[in-house]
């Protein structure tokens, strides 16, 4: 992608100024998770903070199971994070098998009432700072918003599987 692509995609429509992107291509911004992420990957985005300007900085682990974004508008930190951990990956999978299982009508039909329950299984957690929060409240509120999208995702499974049994058993 060319300079004149990205700053095209990063021009914040209505608005004079830019965001510009804290992060490189698929560039790998931490370890592990929130508490790990790379030293010169923190500090780019502290001087980000620091200068003040909008910025757009989207994170993920070396394994690929999480993604967050921080981003920095004129009113606020606008913070989302997206996970998938073995444990819900594991409970994704069965619950995805055993929905197979059961035949292209009977999918269709969960598919109707994950709608009507509002049963998501692609949960990303999203809430705003204000302006004035430090590099380690934005850390902090993305470890909890990182927290509160893996227990949604687990309580969707489980619902989503609860309603699996009841198709199982009338099969």
């Amino acid at each position: 992608m060319s300079d004149f692509e990205n700053d095209k995609i990063n021009s914040i429509v209505g608005q004079g100024r830019k965001k510009y992107s804290l992060t490189f291509g698929d560039e790998k911004t931490s370890h592990t998770g929130l508490d790990d992420i790379y030293l010169e990957v923190e500090e780019r985005i502290v001087e980000a903070i620091k200068f003040g300007d909008p910025f757009i900085f989207e994170g993920s682990n070396e394994r690929g199971n999480l993604f967050y974004t921080i981003e920095r508008t004129e009113e606020d930190y606008i913070l989302s994070v997206k996970e998938v951990t073995e444990e819900t990956a594991d409970l994704l999978k069965s619950t995805l098998e055993s929905v197979k299982r059961l035949g292209k009508e009977k999918m269709e039909e969960i598919m109707e009432i994950m709608i009507l329950e509002e049963i998501d299984i692609d949960i990303k957690k999203t809430r705003d700072l204000p302006l004035e929060s430090s590099y380690e409240a934005i850390i902090a509120l993305l470890q909890e918003l990182r927290e509160d999208a893996n227990e949604a995702l687990i309580d969707n499974l489980i619902r989503l599987q609860e309603i699996i049994r009841e198709y199982e058993s009338d099969f």
